[in-house]
């Protein structure tokens, strides 16, 4: 487009005052366009992950206000935008959801989200074939790329003074997490056995989930018996798995941690469990 330029006498290339501001105006609404596409999108996965505002607010590190205004389309911060996105596993470039999310049989639970989880655990329950002992195992939980999905394995094998021999108990399963009820489930399926153990989800103050194994036990005579113990995981400052693996085995009457091991499972199991007994 071509305009005169007053009292210069020259004509110059360009858009006049009027066009460019009609161009600026074009590009805002394209701008906003795209903003309140991410808010939508941003909400729609606070709503599936079942989060209120202020749980949002929370895992984003923001006030709910600040979340509402992003929400309604207010004018937020890039880094704010980020952040929010970030939170509930949008991807605040493209405004869709990551890939890296698991399916709903698994809960949906984006990789982000449970970043905290990865990592290794020691894991205390009862023992269910001597009297008054308590077992310590390891747990390893990890993404796994091909599952889409949170995975775990616990390290239990162990060399019995008591057997005269290795006991092997390891095993491994997916992670299953429901927003509806905030619950974390463990799951192993072998040859139509299962093993599932039920826990809260991870507390940020003392990083403990509690909660209670479900289970078959070997009994003599070549047959199996349900059953059950209070049990929690508690992760690890170590990083060092051979090393936290010479921990795993019984934990008897007398030994230094027994006693703040069996009273943290008596209090599982008055206040975290729900056991029905008659």
């Amino acid at each position: 487009m071509w305009h005169f330029r007053k009292n210069t006498g020259i004509i110059t290339a360009g858009f006049s005052e009027p066009a460019r501001n009609a161009v600026g105006f074009m590009k805002l609404r394209r701008v906003k366009g795209r903003d309140r596409d991410l808010a939508r999108r941003v909400d729609e996965a606070r709503q599936q992950n079942a989060l209120s505002y202020s749980e949002l607010a929370d895992k984003a590190g923001y006030n709910e206000r600040t979340i509402r205004n992003f929400i309604s389309g207010q004018p937020t911060r890039a880094k704010t935008r980020r952040d929010i996105c970030q939170a509930v596993g949008v991807d605040f470039l493209e405004g869709k959801r990551l890939i890296s999310a698991a399916d709903e049989a698994h809960g949906q639970y984006t990789r982000d989200q449970v970043k905290d989880y990865a990592g290794l655990f020691f894991a205390y329950r009862r023992s269910f074939d001597v009297q008054n002992f308590l077992i310590r195992s390891i747990f390893e939980f990890l993404w796994a790329d091909d599952l889409n999905c949170l995975t775990f394995q616990e390290h239990h094998t162990y060399y019995s003074k008591r057997l005269g021999k290795l006991v092997i108990y390891d095993q491994s399963g997916e992670v299953f997490i429901s927003n509806s009820i905030g619950l974390v489930h463990l799951i192993t399926r072998t040859s139509g056995a299962i093993r599932l153990i039920t826990l809260t989800r991870l507390h940020h103050d003392d990083h403990v989930m509690s909660g209670a194994v479900l289970t078959q036990m070997e009994k003599p005579g070549s047959f199996f018996q349900p059953s059950s113990s209070p049990i929690y995981l508690r992760k690890a400052e170590s990083a060092d798995l051979s090393e936290l693996k010479r921990t795993i085995g019984p934990v008897e009457p007398g030994d230094a941690d027994y006693t703040a091991v069996n009273d943290r499972l008596l209090r599982i199991q008055r206040d975290v469990v729900n056991f029905s007994l008659g």
